[in-house]
């Protein structure tokens, strides 16, 4: 009866435009699941599971080297030293294209990949630097509507691409399903890059300007980075070490079956969290911001958690029941020996989304190494529960792994979120 009542109060708080937004948000969400159902009719299970594969490759050049880079500019946005962001931003973009080219040209040089999909990962990976950016700039700055806009615009773009080469063209490969994310993260851009008059004005802006104090910029993101780095590093390995470990042990096709129905558990929780993160994240940062009491903080966390919450238990139970169900309808037949991950996956994800509403605070309040702590815990744990399940349960065993090293980092992380209330009071 608490958390209901609360929850009518977190209603009634919201104005109009939040109302929209928290339920746009849903929307996208749910394009997610379309994106799973194309892919799920027009690619075999070993395809995608190759896929998998080397997408979780490409993830780990993402976590290491852009993501650890945009969460340090939250520091400059919170003071709001815009400028100081977008010259730091294309001073690190230059490192990142020299990193992209020595291991672009080592990947060709030792036949790891061929030359086609070598030049379709470089440009995702340009683009989804460029993207994942402006995602985080207008989410940072609590322009939460055209951080949508852009959200929105690459799952549009993203189905249509899926549905132009799976459908019409009959193509199915795992340079096109690269390909298609690569195309989808552009078109966001270009819209973002007209949005805002401060992208246009830096086309004015000399080279030099560009390059201004580049060591100081270098030392600055590496010494509030280097602890994400580490925690992108354990991030990959709780995220992406079971395929591996499934492919090690298993065939790439229970790689496939894995993975498209942990993305469908898993589309429904972020579906789920991902509103009340991002008001939430506005909320924490603007906090930090106007120096505004930590125990507001506390609060708000503590409020967005009790809802999620909420939701969540009957989501949980719904997919529990009707999963096989669920996975016929938003995937096909050909993953039905897997649908049991569906659940799976959803609960390992319901922890993860309450983890992250507490590791907003340790971002904003640069407590970055609290994250590490906990993802550290969490990678030991899921890579020892894959090694001893896997083998006995199959790919049910790397499901129950992740829930358990998922629910330990979600107790562990609260713990945390206490002691810095106290430093902070």
């Amino acid at each position: 009866m608490k958390q209901f009542n609360t929850l009518i109060l977190f209603f009634k708080n919201f104005d109009k435009k939040k109302i929209y937004l928290f339920f746009f948000q849903i929307f996208i969400s749910l394009l997610s699941i379309v994106v799973g159902k194309i892919i799920a009719i027009y690619v075999e299970p070993s395809v995608f599971g190759e896929f998998s594969l080397i997408f979780s490759a490409i993830a780990f050049v993402i976590s290491l080297f852009i993501r650890p880079v945009i969460n340090t500019f939250n520091f400059y946005l919170q003071k709001d030293e815009i400028i100081n962001v977008i010259n730091n931003f294309f001073n690190w973009s230059f490192v990142f294209f020299v990193i992209l080219l020595i291991l672009s040209s080592f990947a060709y040089f030792t036949k790891i990949l061929d030359l086609k999909l070598i030049l379709i990962i470089f440009s995702f990976l340009v683009f989804d630097m460029f993207y994942s950016y402006k995602l985080n700039f207008y989410n940072i700055t609590d322009d939460n509507q055209t951080h949508l806009n852009l959200a929105f615009i690459f799952k549009i773009s993203h189905i249509l691409f899926l549905f132009f080469f799976l459908y019409i063209l009959n193509y199915s490969s795992v340079n096109i399903l690269i390909f298609c994310l690569a195309i989808a993260n552009f078109f966001p851009i270009i819209y973002s890059f007209f949005k805002n008059n401060i992208w246009k004005k830096l086309l004015l802006y000399k080279s030099n300007q560009l390059l201004y104090n580049f060591k100081e910029v270098t030392v600055n993101i590496f010494h509030y980075a280097y602890p994400i780095i580490l925690l992108s590093m354990f991030t990959w390995l709780v995220q992406y070490v079971d395929r591996w470990m499934i492919n090690y042990f298993m065939l790439p096709s229970n790689v496939g079956y894995y993975t498209a129905n942990s993305g469908l558990g898993s589309k429904f929780m972020i579906m789920l969290a991902a509103p009340f993160l991002m008001f939430l994240k506005s909320i924490v940062f603007s906090n930090v911001k106007n120096k505004v009491s930590f125990n507001s903080t506390i609060s708000s966390s503590y409020r967005y958690f009790g809802i999620y919450f909420a939701f969540s238990l009957f989501v949980l139970f719904f997919l529990a029941y009707f999963h096989e169900y669920i996975g016929l309808i938003f995937l096909s037949n050909k993953y039905e020996d897997g649908f049991i991950i569906i659940v799976t996956s959803a609960i390992s994800l319901f922890f993860l989304g309450a983890t992250q509403i507490f590791e907003i605070s340790f971002y904003a309040y640069n407590k970055t190494s609290y994250i590490l702590y906990g993802y550290i815990l969490a990678s030991i744990l899921n890579i020892i529960g894959n090694y001893i399940l896997i083998p006995i349960y199959g790919i049910l065993g790397a499901g129950i792994a992740l829930i358990f090293s998922s629910f330990v980092q979600l107790i562990f992380s609260n713990l945390l979120f206490k002691g810095l209330k106290k430093i902070q009071l």
